[in-house]
């Protein structure tokens, strides 16, 4: 009885928090983003992603979840997967990471002619060391990259995929499953925006050189026999690069994803002020849309005058400001404060309950709009 009245005691006062702001739901902490527009009017953000998963990376609240489960091709955040299965392989030492040397043959790179894929110019037989395949892989997203990493991790393309498959069932992903590495492909190869959130925490806590290169605007390849100075590769996201529309300055990156099958795809993270938001959006609009053409019309100095405008980036940008803006993770009730006395009556064991027990409420996080 006690465990039950502490439950309903915490679950009464998160009513009391949400009640006045509008878009509670059946999970408590999931939010219909908003924004005061130029009439003082709270009007839902406009979000071009067909799937938008957001968390609270600190506590692990759900923000935003819509169509979060729904399963969907991933694009190359499949790479992501394939970095962890790397990782959890040859393990995240950097001087490990460099000192093994891996190569592939035409097999790496046959099913990949005349496709656009993404390359990181890497040859045929070219030794490259396994540090560099994984800044190859996550930065300019090439897919050779992840076709040698497959052969020499999994001693070839199929059996690295069963890896990536083991691990994701590891990880508890009831909506994914993979059956190439690098994305490019669909046929059997989905996820869900919520399965990639769970990929991405995991390496970003377990490996700190995932990290460092998801966050690396560019890079420069270690000199080998085909490129003696070395390959400059720079990243497919935006945000972390300054010298771009979509630039963020909260912004340490993850990695995009993009095929017409897909739409373009997104994972990434921020901080600000002591917070971090993780975000992962699929399938928003790969063409502009016919009013941004208009906008771009107006402002010749817009990201939407650009031929391609990537609503993916936009998506982020508005989360992010969205969520910095407006919530605050508080703590209001704490955990040792005895609240007040309650009275318990008819309960089935009602001998154990004595009239006025003392109930310990156990402490409750809530994101709230402050007052403003």
């Amino acid at each position: 009885m006690k465990n039950k009245l502490r439950v309903i005691s915490a679950l009464l006062c998160a009513v009391l928090i949400f009640a006045d702001i509008g878009s509670f739901s059946a999970s408590a902490l999931s939010f219909v983003p908003t924004a005061v527009d130029a009439d003082g009017e709270r009007r839902d953000i406009k979000l071009y992603s067909e799937c938008v998963y957001m968390v609270n990376m600190d506590s692990g609240d759900v923000i935003v979840d819509i169509n979060g489960e729904k399963e969907v091709p991933p694009a190359s955040l499949t790479k992501l997967m394939t970095a962890v299965v790397l990782l959890d392989e040859l393990g995240g030492d950097e001087s490990t990471l460099k000192n093994r040397m891996m190569s592939a043959g035409t097999e790496a790179f046959d099913e990949l002619y005349d496709t656009g894929a993404a390359t990181a110019d890497i040859q045929p037989n070219e030794s490259v060391s396994a540090y560099d395949l994984l800044a190859a892989l996550l930065i300019p997203s090439a897919c050779e990259a992840a076709n040698i990493i497959a052969i020499n991790v999994g001693g070839n393309v199929p059996a690295f995929v069963d890896m990536m498959n083991e691990k994701s069932a590891e990880l508890g992903l009831k909506h994914t499953h993979f059956s190439n590495a690098h994305g490019l492909f669909t046929q059997q190869n989905f996820s869900t925006a919520k399965d990639i959130s769970t990929i991405c925490r995991y390496a970003l806590n377990k490996y700190p050189v995932f990290r460092e290169l998801v966050g690396s605007p560019s890079f420069t390849m270690a000199p080998t026999d085909y490129h003696p100075r070395g390959t400059y590769i720079v990243s497919t996201d935006y945000m972390i690069n300054e010298f771009t529309d979509y630039y963020y300055t909260n912004w340490p990156g993850i990695k995009t994803g993009t095929t017409e099958a897909a739409g373009r795809c997104f994972a990434s993270y921020a901080t600000f002020d002591g917070m971090t938001y993780m975000a992962v959006t699929m399938g928003a609009p790969m063409e502009k849309l016919p009013e941004d053409i208009k906008k771009g019309e107006e402002d010749p100095d817009s990201m939407y005058a650009d031929d391609v405008v990537y609503y993916n980036f936009i998506d982020h940008i508005n989360l992010y400001e969205w969520a910095f803006d407006t919530l605050v993770q508080k703590d209001f009730i704490n955990e040792f404060s005895e609240v007040r006395d309650v009275k318990v009556g008819y309960g089935k064991k009602a001998r154990l309950c004595k009239p006025q027990t003392r109930l310990r409420i156990q402490p409750y996080v809530a994101c709230e709009y402050p007052h403003r």
